[in-house]
């Protein structure tokens, strides 16, 4: 065999493993979490509806409609972060019921003009209250419940094995534990079937036309999130940049929609769907419970982390009720 022969088999291998390497970090890094986010992000958009419009006939959630959803979703995702090693072994599933899940059942630019639209300022008093408070108690008690299960269960032998749990499967270090070709068909099977199902189920009359309408554009929220806070949120370490720019572009594209079509269906289904998707609370709350156990160079400072608890806090709703404000008062 000549020289440039083998060159030329050599640079074909070298193209083939470069292919391969290529469509195993977007299946992996892409592909799987997209599908994974869209399934659990419908899911979670049709519960956020559903324990709205349940609790609306109450006095008190008559006023306070995303009291409920906001402190649910926040206590589930204190759940899975306090279970310990959950998002290193089950990677796939922490994700999908975080990030999807409880990041579409929990709205902040909702709640954001619930308060600047209150119809008195005791209401929008306490509708600001409750949620700078209760969707942190309620982090905090899934939290202390998640860690707490798992130190009674730890002696126990597992009922599931930990590979059972994968959703999406977790990248090894070493190529030959790689997923072949028919299991990662296996894993995106679960994600496809769910966002099949979904309408299907919603066309039988399960759920108003108006809940299936929101809840099928709520990946195009949830998605531009995820993208925001996987890029951005380590680039300032003491700001989580990606959940703001997320919270506040979805109170500006609700305030956008408001006052652009007011009253127009189609733009409530949007408003719904895809802006209390793309905004969080249960992510927010996460994010400033990460900054205040935070270290510094392997030490932890709670004078340091205080402050820029209270800097996030005060950054992000302060510039999302200012938005808000501005929009409800030019669309009076």
């Amino acid at each position: 065999m000549s020289t440039s022969s083998r060159t030329t088999t050599a640079d074909e291998k070298s193209m083939e493993e470069s292919k391969k390497s290529v469509g195993s970090y977007l299946m992996e890094h892409w592909v799987l979490p997209v599908l994974g986010i869209t399934a659990y992000a419908m899911l979670g958009t049709a519960s956020r509806i559903a324990i709205t419009d349940g609790t609306e006939g109450g006095d008190f959630f008559s006023s306070y409609s995303y009291f409920a959803a906001n402190c649910l979703g926040s206590f589930v995702m204190g759940l899975m972060n306090g279970i310990p090693d959950l998002k290193k072994k089950t990677p796939g599933f922490h994700q999908g019921v975080t990030v999807g899940y409880c990041g579409c059942f929990t709205t902040f630019s909702s709640w954001i003009y619930a308060i600047v639209k209150a119809p008195s300022p005791d209401v929008g008093a306490v509708e600001f209250l409750t949620g700078m408070s209760m969707p942190f108690i309620s982090w905090l008690f899934g939290n202390d419940i998640g860690a707490a299960f798992v130190d009674l269960t730890k002696d126990h032998k597992p009922w599931i094995t930990d590979k059972a749990w994968y959703m999406i499967d977790q990248v090894e270090a070493d190529p030959q534990t790689h997923p072949d070709d028919v299991l990662k068909a296996l894993v995106v099977f679960p994600y496809v079937f769910t966002a099949l199902l979904f309408p299907l189920i919603a066309t039988q009359g399960v759920f108003p036309p108006a809940s299936v309408y929101a809840s099928l554009l709520s990946p195009l929220g949830a998605i531009p999130r995820w993208i925001s806070s996987t890029y951005l949120n380590s680039l300032w370490p003491q700001f989580p940049l990606g959940t703001f720019v997320a919270n506040v572009l979805a109170v500006a594209f609700d305030g956008i929609l408001m006052g652009a079509a007011p009253g127009n269906t189609f733009a409530g289904y949007c408003i719904t769907g895809i802006g209390g998707s793309w905004s969080t609370v249960s992510s927010f709350v996460n994010d400033t419970f990460n900054l205040y156990r935070k270290h510094w160079d392997g030490e932890r400072s709670v004078a340091k982390n205080k402050f820029w608890v209270y800097w996030y806090l005060t950054v992000s709703v302060g510039i999302s009720l200012a938005i808000a404000a501005i929009v409800h008062a030019c669309t009076k």
